[in-house]
């Protein structure tokens, strides 16, 4: 179990270990499935989601015009962002492409969570949740982490000084903590629910509605995508910045997970000013360059004075990060 509190930052690259694209990845899929071209009146030529397009368009069918040129202009420009995020930030004036754009996020996360590792379609059975494969990832790891020394009378304290900011929009950190608890400690899914229910879970730019199953993708995805935010969404929320930057700015020590340290989440996770703990601050930066690691360990450093130990190590995927720091991020 962790005895210091501690703060998880999650990102894409912490869901891409089963099998969610990463932003450039997860903007490709989305940026197709906004390609709606149409040859007369029926005959569709693009490659696009019809259903989707249906669905947006069926709540206001005269301005189907307005949605279809929204959905070109998704699908023209967001090879030239580095996420969806940044391209419905930078066209946050525009009401098609944001409400376009969340419909289309909600669909193919859903659509990816099917074909993640984590998936089970509980009514056919077509596939099953296997332990083998993801014996290795940094969910399975952590748990036998926060579970050592819990036993079962005790597993009320299991979330005890573990929060997480998880800035991405899948369910593949709820889904698996809750299979793998009730696995772990043979308890059932109501005590899990109530356990989950106590532990802290931010999600910056929301996430999937929990009433959908996971990866269950036919929906009506335009009505579910009012839990999805943009970054000035998101940002004017006094609540929910305070939520964030209080933990940061309280915790022991900060653990980045597959995140991006890209200028717009990093403002939204500065304290206002340093907490009076000692940090010791762990990343994964597997892929960045020696230049933005060593740029992106500054930053960090620098919201608290310089005063946190910073251990920023591209050699390590998050699953790496619990092999190489278990014992140090236990510790007393």
């Amino acid at each position: 179990m962790f005895k210091k509190t501690t703060v998880f930052v999650v990102g894409a690259g912490a869901s891409h270990e089963y099998g969610i694209p990463i932003g450039s990845g997860l903007a490709e899929k989305i940026g197709r499935k906004l390609d709606i071209r149409f040859e007369g009146f029926n005959d569709q030529t693009g490659v696009g989601d019809l259903d989707l397009f249906n669905q947006i368009t069926s709540r206001l069918q005269n301005h189907s015009n307005e949605y279809q040129q929204a959905g070109w202009l998704i699908h023209n420009g967001i090879s030239y962002s580095r996420s969806i995020d940044e391209f419905m930030e930078s066209h946050s004036s525009n009401p098609y492409v944001v409400e376009y754009g969340k419909a289309a996020i909600v669909k193919t996360i859903l659509e990816e969570e099917a074909r993640s590792k984590l998936y089970i379609d509980h009514r056919q059975e077509i596939k099953a949740f296997s332990d083998e494969d993801i014996k290795d990832t940094w969910l399975t790891k952590f748990i036998r982490i926060l579970s050592s020394g819990i036993s079962v009378e005790k597993i009320g304290d299991i979330f005890n000084n573990v929060s997480f900011i998880i800035f991405n929009y899948d369910r593949c950190f709820e889904t698996f903590i809750f299979r793998a608890l009730i696995s772990r400690f043979g308890v059932s899914e109501k005590i899990v629910s109530e356990l989950l229910g106590s532990l802290v879970i931010i999600h910056p730019y929301g996430v999937i509605n929990s009433d959908i199953p996971f990866g269950m993708s036919n929906v009506n995805c335009v009505k579910f995508s009012g839990n999805i935010r943009i970054y000035t969404e998101q940002a004017e929320s006094v609540e929910l910045i305070e939520s964030i930057t209080s933990r940061m700015a309280a915790a022991d020590q900060i653990v980045f997970l597959g995140f991006s340290f890209n200028d717009q989440n990093m403002q939204l996770l500065r304290p206002p000013k340093p907490g009076p703990n000692l940090k010791n601050v762990y990343a994964t930066t597997f892929g960045m360059s020696d230049s933005d690691v060593s740029t992106a360990a500054a930053q960090v450093a620098a919201w608290f004075n310089g005063q946190a130990t910073v251990h920023f190590n591209h050699h390590l995927k998050c699953s790496d990060l619990f092999d190489e720091y278990s014992k140090t991020l236990t510790s007393v």
